[in-house]
């Protein structure tokens, strides 16, 4: 009957609903984690595996949601923090590094080069 075929689109739409709302959660989380533990270098793997669901699937959602992947998400945040105890503190380059995840100070570097146009220490001096 068409009150039938009604029901069952609303259960319907309430479970694709339902699915959304928990992936958003499931996002919620996992950046969550990612500001508590960027210093570590927490993976994707490991949120997975804390968050009981494949690193396939949280990758997927989080690219979805975010616009970014995790990967360029983690490193963008890194790269802010680094900035931030640039202009802020005086600890050297290698305790930066450490600081915002980074076990090699070159390869630190190497990648706040790539993303900013400049190193390290030119940034430093230049936003004293």
């Amino acid at each position: 009957s068409a009150v039938l075929k009604e029901v069952l689109q609303m259960l319907e739409n309430a479970s694709d609903q339902a699915d959304e709302e928990i992936t958003h959660l499931t996002i919620k989380k996992t950046i969550n984690m990612i500001q508590e533990f960027y210093a570590t270098g927490i993976t994707l793997d490991e949120i997975a595996e804390k968050l009981h669901i494949t690193p396939e699937y949280l990758g997927t959602q989080f690219h979805r949601e975010v616009g970014v992947t995790f990967s360029a998400y983690m490193k963008k945040l890194r790269m802010e923090k680094a900035k931030e105890l640039l202009i802020g503190t005086q600890l050297k380059l290698y305790e930066i590094a450490e600081k915002v995840g980074y076990t090699d100070s070159k390869y630190f570097s190497k990648v706040f080069k790539e993303t900013f146009g400049q190193l390290p220490a030119d940034y430093r001096k230049t936003h004293r």
